[in-house]
């Protein structure tokens, strides 16, 4: 998936099942094409700028462009006015859950352990589609599966690692990069 659109599908996708809608459903209310639909989906595919609008209006948002100075305030009113977003302590909560209820012998207890800490650190960060889509993703996958496989377990087991890498090490917005150390000629004590 492209992971420049893969929000933006990630955010379509949610915003379309949250509607109850159908991708056909979805298509007759946009004008988008079913297939194109899915590819954006699935794929991330890129799209144009109409498609995106067309897309949006039907499922009732708005494509905006904003300052990016303005983006943190934006993302705390639209947290606050999401509805995707249904108690995201509680997808945590269910993914540790079943993570608990995993008794196969092929993944040690270490393994386990380390992820229900990396899911303990992602709860604290405020939730994003992509790392809620992940949650959802692992807890379906793991309750449907009566005798998880290990590929399909450390895939997920790696994804949600770095998305909790990525917010843990993310850049705040303009602030300049800080050195991992400093020698002792740069000091300021003296000021």
């Amino acid at each position: 998936m492209n992971p420049l659109t893969a929000h933006i599908a990630t955010a379509l996708k949610e915003a379309r099942e949250l509607k109850s809608l159908t991708q056909r459903g979805l298509s007759a209310r946009s004008g988008v094409p079913q297939a194109k639909i899915s590819r954006i989906e699935r794929e991330g595919a890129d799209m144009q700028i109409t498609t995106l609008i067309s897309l949006a209006r039907a499922l009732d948002l708005e494509v905006e462009l904003v300052p990016r100075k303005a983006l943190p305030a934006l993302e705390t009113i639209v947290r606050s006015t999401a509805t995707t977003w249904s108690d995201p302590g509680k997808r945590f909560r269910d993914l540790r859950q079943a993570l608990q209820n995993v008794t196969t012998p092929d993944i040690p207890s270490t393994t386990l352990e380390e992820l229900q800490s990396h899911i303990r650190m992602l709860a604290n960060f405020p939730p994003t589609a992509e790392v809620m889509a992940e949650v959802k993703s692992f807890t379906t996958w793991l309750s449907k599966a009566k005798s998880p496989d290990l590929a399909t377990f450390d895939r997920h087991a790696r994804e949600i690692k770095r998305l909790r890498n990525e917010l843990a090490h993310a850049r705040l917005p303009d602030s300049p990069p800080r050195p991992a150390y400093s020698l002792d000629d740069e000091d300021d004590d003296d000021a």
